[in-house]
C-alpha cells in the first residue's frame, strides 16, 4: 500500500500540441521523477494512424486509377463514334494537333469536373461530421464530446487533387493521339 502518499502528478496545459516539449523541459529540471506525456503514452496509436493514412491514400489512388480507365474507355468510344466527323475535319484541312487538342480538352474537362466535385463533396462531408452529431460515439471515447474528431489536412487534400489531375491529364493523351492519327480515307470509304 502507498499509505496516502502521492504517486503521480498530472499537469494540464492549454495547448496539447506542446506537451512533448513541456515534458522534456520538466525532465531536464533534474528531479528524479518519471515524466511522460499523452503523445508518448499513445505512440502506438499514432503509428497505426500513420499506417492507416498510407493505406487510405493507396486505396484512394486505386479508385482514381479506376476512374482513369473509365475516362480512357469513354474517350476511346467517343473517338470511334466520331471517326467519320474526324475524317471530315481532316479532309477539310484540320491538323492532327487540332484534333488532339479537341479530345485532350474534352478529357481534361471530364477529369476536372470529377475531381472538383469529389473534393467539394468530401469537404462537405467532413464539415457535416465536424458540425453535426451524425454518428453518436459513447462519451469518454474521444476527449471533447461524442462527435468523430475530423481534421482536414490541406496538404493531403492538395496532394490527392493534384494526383487526380495528373492522372486525368495522362489518361487523355492516348485517346487524343488515337483520334489525331485517324486516316481520313478509312472512315469515309464505307459511307
Amino acid at each position: 500500500l502507498m499509505d496516502d502518499k502521492i504517486t503521480g502528478l498530472g499537469v494540464s496545459i492549454r495547448d496539447a500540441g506542446t506537451a512533448p516539449e513541456i515534458a522534456l523541459e520538466l525532465s531536464e529540471i533534474g528531479v528524479e521523477y518519471v515524466v511522460s506525456n499523452w503523445a508518448d503514452e499513445n505512440k502506438s496509436i499514432f503509428q497505426v494512424m500513420k499506417l492507416e493514412k498510407i493505406g487510405l491514400f493507396l486505396i484512394l489512388s486505386l479508385i482514381i486509377v479506376v476512374a482513369a480507365f473509365n475516362i480512357i474507355s469513354s474517350l476511346i468510344m467517343l473517338v470511334l463514334e466520331k471517326s467519320r466527323e474526324i475524317a471530315i475535319l481532316k479532309a477539310l484541312g484540320a491538323k492532327d494537333s487540332g484534333i488532339r487538342k479537341i479530345f485532350f480538352f474534352q478529357g481534361l474537362v471530364i477529369g476536372s469536373l470529377g475531381t472538383i466535385s469529389g473534393v467539394l463533396v468530401g469537404l462537405a462531408i467532413c464539415w457535416a461530421l465536424m458540425t453535426f452529431e451524425i454518428i453518436d460515439i459513447p462519451p469518454g471515447v474521444y476527449p471533447g464530446g461524442n462527435r468523430i474528431p475530423v481534421l482536414i489536412d490541406w496538404f493531403d487534400v492538395a496532394l490527392a487533387t493534384l494526383a487526380s489531375f495528373t492522372i486525368c491529364i495522362l489518361v487523355t493523351l492516348y485517346p487524343a493521339t488515337k483520334a489525331a492519327r485517324i486516316n481520313p480515307v478509312d472512315p469515309l470509304r464505307y459511307e
